[in-house]
């Protein structure tokens, strides 16, 4: 079930009818995102205040994780535009052993923040870098170390997105 009409509001605090977690606030953030499943299963995490960035719906994340499920576990995520995280926190709940988070907006970098505080993620399991992911990609390229299991690419729809795709496509990112 979705939305606010589900939630009895309690003045400063409000809790969902059925699971009684606290939810965001109606006048700051305009949408419900919540992870699927794994150990943070159920917990509403905030989203971004307008619509300029789209959080993945929970519909799409349950059928992509469904697919990458026999991957997670153990894994090195990277999320790439990060948004508000919940692709990659819904990696982590589903057992990737670290992910990395992406994203160009200061903003939005806080936005995951406050959502791995809220879930209470161990800290040395995530990252947080405020860059643009085709400058992230190239530096990454760079350092010989540096690889992933898992990449995440979800860039805004007006974003050129084919330099990240030629770096993935010259270099060797995945373990």
């Amino acid at each position: 079930m979705r939305a606010f009409a589900q939630t009895r509001s309690l003045g400063w605090l409000q809790l969902d009818r059925f699971t009684g977690v606290e939810v965001a606030d109606t006048t700051t953030y305009y949408r419900q995102v919540r992870i699927i499943s794994g150990q943070y299963r159920g917990r509403i995490l905030k989203s971004p205040p307008n619509l300029q960035v789209r959080p993945t719906s929970d519909r799409l994340r349950e059928t992509l994780f469904n697919v990458l499920s026999p991957r997670i576990e153990g894994s090195k995520f990277l999320d790439l535009c990060s948004g508000s995280g919940a692709i990659g926190i819904e990696a982590l709940s589903r057992g990737a052993s670290h992910v990395t988070f992406v994203d160009k907006s200061r903003r939005m970098c806080g936005l995951v923040e406050a959502n791995l505080d809220m879930i209470e993620a161990p800290e040395p399991d995530t990252e947080v870098v405020q860059s643009d992911a085709a400058e992230y990609v190239r530096r990454a390229a760079a350092k010989t170390q540096v690889s992933w299991d898992v990449v995440f690419y979800d860039p805004p729809y007006a974003s050129d997105y084919l330099g990240v795709l030629r770096v993935f496509g010259t270099n060797e990112f995945f373990s």
